[in-house]
């Protein structure tokens, strides 16, 4: 069959050319950058960072930047019938398509990824100038074949999750009889001297305060690690957090049980809905185990941002806030990436209202369901739109306990609801935090990259009126590592006993010894300076009224009286008496860590 050289081709054909082009550069920049993800987790064993849907959405969220500059090239060859506009087009698609995909790569300059994507764009362009025609049948192909392809997963990828998730229910054995529910919430860095129930100067949550009094309260809790993925792994596993292998761009290995599988396979639903997609989305591993999982959602936001061009700082503040004043940033654009993909936060009220929603409609059966709400961690309120959609970092303490009031009002919501629809008596509600948070305590603010105590004391608040008292305080110190014992207790679901010793010890048996609250962080990629971490693995060791925290990088020691010192102002460890003060705290964590099982990637 003879070719239709370019120049005679109708206008209309022309157009639909160079558009077919963009679809194309749209569709091999989405594959290369799925293929990217895929390696970086499959081969090397690193976090995805991005939706189950990227791969339709990547190469969707390209398009809406080539496809647009297509048609722009396209309206040029309705008059320019040289087929060497058909080249510069095709070099110009190649281009910007491949230096989307190096934007991530942060080892190469800018200019030197321009400078390769330009060369590519070159030899692209040189190819189709030697054969226009069968490049502009290809390209057409090419096209119909990639939309074809995406609409298809579009439309399949969610549906095969909905039978998935079928047929693990439908393969679910009979619960126990008389099973409790099992409601898990997680306050991501909800630090507990911001929350009324723990700390009642704070007068941030008057109405959890009100269910604190039907439930019991552990005032002294200690996370197992100072920041989110290592904390989660350790409430779900009862392991230490220096025995997972969950660190920062590694998700929890397989090779030891979780909580949802045991209670999975003794016959209960099991459901997550979390916030936080960085370190508690599908990839992170935190989801094993659970039948039903919530977190990145099929919506507009999260598909533009499946692209390297929509996760650099330029687009994301114009994104945030599309304003007059933002357009000067493309004066000057900073096209930075981080390899964590931005994504749409979910706000407490819409990830509650999405648990609500699977509970109406998930039957007789027990569950345990997780809730990850994010809200502190980025010091949401009830704003604006644009707020609401895109908050913004954490500022100052204000906002933080902002965030904390409206949570306060999401989780009374919850309770109400619950107990509207008569199971909430039935139900083991646990509400807790991953860690805490730095508001200018030690210099620092934020979190993951030191051990101090307002990183690590958290919230926990137990309500289950058939098996835990009503109104009770408990001072003695504990640690999250206990969560999944305690459940494991409380349900009566204990066909592998995890690590750790329950919680109900405190009020049934106070003779019985808990886990010691120890804390763990390894030393962040890239550490900045100023915070602790940065010249070492950490660790901290808490009792009732001291605690002491050692860098396995410099030795350094810190000890403090914080019961006393409550600015922890005195730093023990440096006084000149400190050897009889240092000797069993020394002698008490060497204990701790001759005693656990370290991965073998971090040993």
């Amino acid at each position: 069959m003879t070719s239709v050289p370019w120049s005679s081709r109708p206008a209309a054909l022309r157009f639909a050319t160079i558009l077919g082009l963009g679809v194309c550069a749209a569709a091999v920049a989405g594959a290369v950058h799925l293929g990217e993800t895929w390696i970086a987790a499959s081969v090397m064993g690193g976090l995805r960072w991005v939706s189950r849907d990227f791969t339709w959405m990547a190469p969707v969220s390209y398009g809406l930047l080539l496809v647009p500059a297509a048609a722009a090239l396209a309206v040029v060859a309705l008059v320019v019938r040289h087929r060497g506009w058909l080249a510069i087009s095709a070099m110009g698609l190649a281009t910007t398509a491949a230096f989307g995909v190096l934007l991530p790569y942060t080892q190469v300059s800018r200019t030197a990824a321009l400078i390769l994507a330009t060369g590519i764009g070159v030899q692209v362009g040189r190819w189709c100038f030697a054969a226009p025609e069968r490049w502009a049948r290809g390209s057409g192909r090419l096209a119909c074949v990639a939309v074809a392809l995406v609409a298809l997963a579009a439309a399949v990828q969610p549906r095969l999750r909905v039978w998935e998730e079928a047929r693990a229910l439908a393969a679910l054995p009979a619960p126990p009889a008389g099973a409790p529910n099992v409601l898990l919430v997680v306050l991501d860095a909800g630090r507990a001297k911001s929350l009324g129930f723990v700390n009642p100067a704070a007068a941030t949550t008057p109405l959890l305060d009100r269910w604190a009094a039907s439930s019991t309260v552990f005032a002294q809790a200690y996370s197992a690690a100072p920041w989110t993925l290592p904390s989660h792994a350790s409430m779900m596993s009862g392991q230490w957090s220096g025995e997972l292998t969950a660190n920062w761009t590694v998700p929890i290995a397989r090779d030891h049980p979780v909580l949802p599988e045991l209670l999975r396979d003794a016959g209960y639903l099991t459901s997550g809905f979390v916030a936080n997609l960085h370190y508690t989305a599908w990839d992170s591993g935190l989801a094993r185990g659970f039948t039903h999982y919530d977190d990145y959602q099929i919506d507009w936001p999260q598909t533009v941002r499946s692209s390297s061009f929509f996760q650099t700082n330029l687009a994301d503040t114009l994104l945030r806030l599309p304003t007059p004043g933002n357009l000067r940033s493309f004066l000057s654009p900073d096209l930075s990436i981080v390899r964590q993909h931005r994504y749409q936060s979910r706000l407490a009220a819409e990830v509650i209202d999405a648990f609500l929603s699977w509970d109406s409609a998930r039957g007789v059966r027990p569950y345990f369901a997780f809730v990850n709400l994010m809200d502190p961690h980025l010091a949401t309120t009830e704003p604006d739109a644009s707020r609401r959609r895109y908050p913004p970092d954490l500022r100052d303490e204000a906002s933080y306990l902002e965030g904390m009031r409206y949570l306060d009002r999401e989780l009374d919501r919850l309770l109400r609801t619950l107990r509207d629809r008569g199971s909430l008596d039935r139900t083991i509600v646990i509400v807790t935090a991953d860690h805490g948070e730095l508001l200018g305590e030690h210099g620092l603010e934020g979190h993951a990259r030191s051990v101090y105590r307002d990183v690590l004391h958290v919230p926990l608040l137990v309500r289950y009126p058939p098996g835990v008292p009503a109104g009770v305080r408990i001072d003695r110190v504990v640690s999250l590592r206990d969560l999944a014992a305690t459940i494991q207790d409380l349900t009566g679901v204990a066909p592998i006993r995890l690590p750790g010793t329950s919680l109900t010890a405190a009020w049934r048996d106070t003779t019985v010894a808990l886990s010691a609250a120890l804390a763990e962080v390894r030393q962040q990629p890239n550490p900045l300076g100023e915070y602790p971490s940065a010249t070492g693995d950490l660790s901290a060791l808490f009792d009732a009224q001291w605690y002491y925290i050692r860098n396995h990088g410099t030795h350094g020691e810190e000890l403090f009286h914080y019961a006393a010192d409550t600015g922890e102002v005195v730093n023990h460890a440096m006084e000149p008496d400190s050897i009889a003060l240092l000797r069993p705290w020394r002698q008490a964590l060497k204990d701790l860590l001759a005693h656990r099982t370290v991965p073998q990637a971090f040993r």
